[in-house]
Order: C-alpha cells, then structure tokens, then sequence
C-alpha cells in the first residue's frame, strides 16, 4: 500500500499545479490571435486565476519548484496581454 501511495500523492500534487498550465497554455496559445476587444476580459480572467491559484493551493515544499513556475509564467503572459493593450 505504501508503494502506492507516494507516486498517487507526487500524481495528485502536480495534477493541482497542472490543471491550472492547462488553462494558461490555452491562452497563451490564442493571445496573439485575439482581437484588441476581447483582451481586458482575458486579462481579467488570468488575474483571477493568479489570485485563485495563489489562495486555494496547498503546495507541500518540496513541490514549491513547479509552482513558483506556474506563478512567474502567469506574469510572463499578463506581462504580454500588457503590451498588447498599449499597441
């Protein structure tokens, strides 16, 4: 049973860290494909999700790594939402 366990509880922390990449990799993919209009509202969302990421996740430490990443790489796309509003 403890063989088990470790590789359920590594597959369920990163899943928590994964789930919300899937949603930033989505906007990622169609940010430079969206018109100027649409972008306040994307950007609001992705601020949403910064805050919900930040208050619901109960990232153990040694998994910190990967959700620092999530973090920097949630800023790097706003960071280019941004840009594209000033354009």
């Amino acid at each position: 049973i403890i063989k088990g366990a470790l590789p359920l509880y590594r597959w369920r922390i990163r899943s928590s860290i994964y789930k919300w990449y899937k949603i930033l990799h989505e906007i990622d993919l169609k940010l430079e494909s969206l018109d100027k209009s649409e972008l306040p509202k994307i950007k609001e969302d992705l601020e949403k999700m910064a805050e919900d990421i930040q208050k619901s996740s109960k990232i153990p430490l040694s998994y910190m790594g990967e959700y620092y990443d999530l973090r920097v790489h949630a800023n790097l796309i706003l960071g280019r939402i941004e840009k594209l509003l000033q354009k």
